[in-house]
């Protein structure tokens, strides 16, 4: 049967989240290794700092999480792990639009908070962990008592709740 309309399958959100993040992390990287003074740049242009806020760089609250440290490659694919497996079971809840604006909201909270901590200091904050734990707890909030499995270190299989691990990572 052959028919001229047909529903093209789409990329979700998800998918152009962690291609996002992926594609940004490795320019990020070639720029910071190959050109220095460029990386530079790229990474003060959109990492978080009391400085930009101070000038007026609103869109650092939300870049800082695409940026991350090049020498902890490993790190990333964490993240990028939990982000998927996390987000697949969340997007269907939120819908795409919810789920980036709650994602880039908690990394908006998440860099207002470490703002607020090191308004006196000239540090950079990059990396996505406050959108990666933000998801990680809404996950935990819909989802407390679902048993998680993963390799530790590819060899030891640690089983936990998701609501026990929310609240270490608040209590922290």
């Amino acid at each position: 049967y052959m028919r001229d309309s047909y529903d093209r399958p789409r990329a979700n959100v998800l998918t152009w989240l962690v291609s996002t993040i992926v594609a940004v992390y490795l320019v990020q990287s070639i720029l910071v290794h190959f050109f220095p003074a460029t990386g530079y740049w790229f990474e003060t242009a959109l990492g978080l700092s009391a400085y930009s806020l101070k000038s007026g760089h609103l869109w650092t609250l939300v870049t800082y999480g695409f940026l991350h440290d090049t020498g902890l490659p490993l790190q990333v694919v964490g993240y990028l792990l939990i982000i998927y497996f996390v987000g697949r079971d969340i997007l269907p809840i939120l819908g795409a639009r919810r789920f980036i604006g709650f994602y880039a909201s908690a990394l908006a909270v998440g860099g207002l908070c470490w703002t607020a901590v090191h308004w006196r200091h000239p540090e950079l904050l990059f990396g996505a962990s406050a959108g990666v734990w933000g998801l990680f707890i809404l996950f935990a909030c819909f989802y407390p008592n679902r048993e998680v499995s993963f390799l530790f270190f590819f060899v030891l299989p640690v089983t936990f709740k998701p609501k026990h691990l929310a609240y270490l990572v608040v209590a922290i």
